[in-house]
């Protein structure tokens, strides 16, 4: 998944030490929000689903504006839809998403 690093960089007035730190941080919460996602899923518990997301949506917004705009509408209907079988296909691409990203990130840390 390609990473969009403008918005991080404006944060970091292209400082090196903090966008490092920040997509350290990212890293680490791609981790543990696919945990979340995953925990959701297999308990059929959409408010963790949404809490997740909506968690996540606000931070990864710094590199990838597809990424934010996905984990908004899964936190939107994870909190008012009642298909299990969507939600269910939504959360996984969720996952999917997570770990893509985990994986850009880790390119770019290790650039």
């Amino acid at each position: 998944m390609k990473l969009d690093l403008t918005q991080l960089n404006i944060l970091s007035t292209d400082d090196p030490d903090f966008k490092y730190q920040v997509l350290q941080m990212l890293h680490t919460q791609t981790v543990e929000v696919a945990k979340s996602l995953k925990k959701g899923l297999e308990e059929i518990n959409w408010e963790t689903v949404a809490d997740a997301a909506h968690k996540f949506k606000s931070s990864v917004n710094l590199i990838n504006q597809e990424a934010y705009l996905y984990f908004k509408e899964l936190e939107r209907e994870a909190r008012d839809s009642n298909d299990s079988h969507s939600l269910a296909a939504l959360t996984q691409q969720g996952i999917s998403l997570c770990e893509n990203l985990g994986k850009s990130i880790q390119v770019e840390l290790a650039d």
